[in-house]
């Protein structure tokens, strides 16, 4: 069992393939190839919060 931090998984990789370009690994770093912007996963938390769920049961 090997345990390695981001930076090292990516360059083993590119050790094998020079050519790649940018790694998504948004669900490690949080940093969405996409431009997903952090007020996006804040609002969708919001909405699916337990609250949210509770007001909309109650109305």
């Amino acid at each position: 069992l090997v345990y390695q931090d981001l930076e090292d998984l990516e360059a083993a990789v590119r050790e094998g393939n020079p050519g790649l370009g940018r790694f998504d690994s948004s669900c490690f770093d949080g940093e969405y190839v996409t431009g997903i912007e952090s007020g996006y996963f804040e609002r969708i938390q919001q909405m699916r919060s337990d609250e949210a769920k509770r007001k909309r049961r109650v109305s």
